[in-house]
């Protein structure tokens, strides 16, 4: 019983410190992004080496500014604050693609990505929001990691009492040895490209976390020069 408190207590104090530093973060974050942008703006256009620096300032700030957020969500998530089942609803998984797919739809364009979808005439019941997120992180992840050029499917159905939600690619896939750590927090196959795409980090964990607040899971699996498959089964 004492233990159990004890835990109970350690968790408290967790959520209480990520939501604690999150929030402290974001104030000198914001103060940084304001200052470079108006930096920006009051440079003159031949001043490259200021412009330089203050790119840089924009990019990091936007990019701590991102890690803050997912923090911010992923405590959220875990600790099922704001997302209990009283916020699910009953969710046409037509529509939750359709709209996760039309904002990377630029983006998919731009690496000349095709993107296909399959899905049946399906429903579950679950947070909108997060839902829509979770698909819509693993379809950045096939466009920012897979390579240019790639196919990415994404297929929906209900099978066996299961919702099944995948997003496939046929890009360059994962090493063997990544594949059993892929959805821990911060870690990356590649670390400064992930970086320089500003990532996070916090991407599939935050996937991993919204399958098991809905009661479910999520799963990966590749072939290395064959793409990866990643599955929310709910």
């Amino acid at each position: 019983m004492l233990d159990i408190s004890l835990q109970k207590k350690n968790e408290s104090l967790r959520r209480e410190f990520v939501a604690s530093v999150s929030h402290e973060l974001k104030t000198p974050i914001t103060s940084i992004k304001m200052a470079a942008e108006t930096l920006s703006e009051l440079c003159e256009i031949s001043d490259e080496q200021a412009l330089r620096f203050i790119g840089v300032i924009q990019k990091e700030s936007e990019r701590m500014n991102n890690l803050v957020n997912d923090m911010l969500l992923l405590s959220k998530i875990e600790f099922d604050q704001m997302f209990g089942a009283e916020t699910f609803e009953d969710i046409d998984l037509k529509s939750l693609i359709r709209e996760a797919v039309s904002i990377y739809e630029t983006e998919s364009e731009k690496r000349s990505d095709k993107i296909i979808v399959k899905c049946d005439s399906a429903a579950l019941r679950g947070n909108y929001t997060l839902l829509q997120m979770a698909i819509g992180n693993l379809i950045s992840n096939a466009i920012k990691y897979a390579g240019e050029g790639v196919e990415i499917l994404i297929e929906a159905k209900n099978a066996g009492g299961k919702t099944k939600i995948s997003v496939s690619d046929n890009g360059k896939g994962i090493p063997p040895e990544d594949l059993p750590r892929i959805f821990e927090r911060f870690y990356r196959v590649d670390k400064g490209r992930s970086r320089n795409l500003g990532g996070t980090g916090l991407g599939l964990a935050i996937v991993k976390h919204i399958a098991m607040l809905h009661g479910g899971t999520a799963t990966a699996q590749s072939v290395p020069g064959k793409g990866s498959t990643f599955t929310i089964s709910i």
